[in-house]
């Protein structure tokens, strides 16, 4: 895992081709002299959706006496802040600039003799890491020896403890050392903006705007493309996951064999035998090591599927039939099984190889249909026959249910967490689409989407902030603007009913659906946008069924 530089300098950017547009973006960081390098590209929006650190609105004004200066302002976590802000040349990817805005989180850069685009980054102060015995006063920001995603800001001055403490790993969750109090705050990747052209051009960046550079080349698709044909049969394929090469993994329900599709060559390759019977997985979850985790269905293991040497592991998880649907990778890489008839959650934890039980989560049958996790750490069950969503908390082992949400049987299957930090469960029998808060535990409905029962089966955030419904047994797939509360449609995506279900973001902007009783898989373009950072695609709030 990465773990943050005690000194952080952004020093350097590197923007990587591939097939004539920008994909990745690299963010070399000095470290006492030796340069590391992070994925960077605004990843911040995507990983914690809800909260972001952003240069708002710069504006670049004309060259005055070989001198041009990129002035703006910035905000952190929707308030004005006094952070960094830092410019980089496009055109040979080198510090130009470094300023640190004013308390009203406005600044001016001045960036002498460049003419070129530039980029625009901003990051959050991200404090020293933990020593023994040390003074530390109010508001000084610790990190852990051991990076776990939060920093720790302190309250109470004093002196920390010979031992490092157990960090908490809740937003707001104090802890002691020596007679120093700390809370626990969230930690964010830097933000970044541009290109921005020093020579006058004006340009507005909205908040909760897509996670992506703007400027960036652009490639158009056809609206639907379809692939060659994935497996064969009915009821073939349950999910899947984008891999870290660009691949997508099908995870088999019925299909003797994974299918894997490569969207570079337009190909499919299969793994050997995984499981066996029908209904065997219901999902899977991309291990932090590369591997793919198959949720079980009716099959009594899950599989462990490794794309470096091709081979498969098996551990008994659960019992019974429709014991899970979907599975979310936890924060300390554990795994997370959705109970669908099981009584309880089942965590797998792939460093030992041993699975805990949680206490018992709702009731009845096929009560859950996939889940996902909440910025503050807790998972998200999404409601299919029960009620209500329940909410699961790692860190106490314990349940809260919201309150009702939709109603009848088969309400939802999957959802979509916001980019304002709402969960949008993805309606199948339900006639809208509901939008739950966790911050107000309210519940809000949208204008109907689609029509008829089991219409939609999960969904995918888009780069510029609709959800995209995967179409099962409604003719096309529906897209919510959750800044307009509106609903459009694509033209119609396959053909027959259960058509597909759940779908991944490709970093072309494109969305794979995943073959369930149609013969292919079928890419669908939503708009133009730029290449979106694989490692956004990747993140395991999105990558996951």
């Amino acid at each position: 895992m990465y773990e943050f530089p005690s000194e952080v300098e952004i020093r350097k950017v590197l923007l990587t081709r591939r097939e004539g547009v920008y994909s990745d973006i690299v963010v070399e960081l000095e470290v006492d002299g030796v340069f590391e390098s992070i994925f960077s590209g605004n990843l911040g929006n995507i990983n914690k959706p809800h909260e972001i650190l952003l240069p708002e609105t710069p504006v670049v004004t004309p060259p005055a006496e070989g001198s041009s200066k990129i002035s703006g302002k910035v905000t952190f976590e929707g308030a004005a802040a006094q952070l960094p802000v830092k410019a980089f040349k496009t055109d040979d990817s080198t510090f130009s600039a470094k300023v640190t805005s004013a308390a009203d989180g406005t600044y001016s850069l001045d960036v002498p003799g460049v003419t070129s685009r530039v980029y625009v980054f901003s990051h959050q102060e991200y404090g020293t890491k933990f020593n023994p015995s040390t003074a530390v006063a109010v508001g000084d920001i610790i990190r852990p020896t051991e990076h776990n995603g939060f920093l720790y800001e302190c309250t109470t001055g004093g002196t920390t403890a010979a031992d490092e403490p157990t960090w908490p790993q809740a937003l707001g969750a104090s802890v002691t050392s020596g007679d120093a109090v700390f809370v626990t705050k969230r930690m964010y990747l830097p933000k970044i903006h541009g290109p921005v052209l020093v020579e006058g051009e004006s340009v507005v960046i909205e908040v909760g705007s897509p996670s992506i550079l703007k400027g960036m080349t652009e490639r158009v698709w056809p609206t639907v493309f379809e692939t060659p044909e994935v497996g064969n049969g009915t009821e073939k394929v349950s999910g899947g996951v984008l891999l870290p090469d660009g691949r997508v993994y099908n995870v088999p329900a019925n299909y003797s064999r994974a299918a894997i599709y490569d969207p570079s060559t337009d190909a499919v390759a299969y793994t050997p035998a995984i499981g066996s019977g029908t209904g065997k997985f219901r999902g899977g979850v991309l291990l932090p090591d590369g591997r793919v985790y198959n949720v079980p269905h009716n099959y009594p293991n899950a599989v462990i599927y490794d794309p470096s040497t091709d081979t498969v592991t098996e551990i008994a998880v659960g019992s019974g039939v429709a014991k899970f649907m979907g599975a979310v990778l936890l924060s300390d890489g554990r795994i997370y099984n959705v109970p669908a008839n099981h009584s309880n959650a089942v965590i797998y934890d792939p460093s030992t190889d041993t699975v805990t039980y949680t206490t018992a989560i709702g009731s009845g049958s096929y009560k859950f249909a996939g889940g996902l996790p909440l910025p503050d750490g807790r998972v998200y069950h999404v409601p299919h026959n029960y009620a209500n969503a329940a909410i699961y908390d790692p860190s106490t082992n314990t349940v809260t249910e919201t309150p009702e949400i939709g109603s009848g049987s088969g309400k939802f299957l999957g959802a979509v967490l916001l980019p304002d930090g709402r969960v949008y469960n993805v309606p199948h029998t339900n006639s809208t689409a509901a939008i739950y808060d966790p911050s107000t535990n309210t519940v809000t409905e949208t204008p109907e989407v689609g029509s008829g029962t089991g219409k939609f089966v999960g969904g995918v955030l888009l780069p510029d902030g609709r959800v995209y419904h995967v179409p099962h047994n409604y003719a096309n797939a529906a897209i919510y603007d959750p800044s307009t509360d509106t609903v459009t449609e694509t033209p119609e995506i396959g053909s027959g009913t259960g058509k597909f279900v759940v779908g991944v973001l490709l970093p072309d902007g494109r969305v794979y659906n995943f073959p369930y009783n149609y013969a292919k898989a079928v890419l669908v373009s939503t708009g133009t946008y730029p290449e979106v950072p694989l490692e956004a695609c990747l993140n395991p709030m999105f990558n996951k069924y």
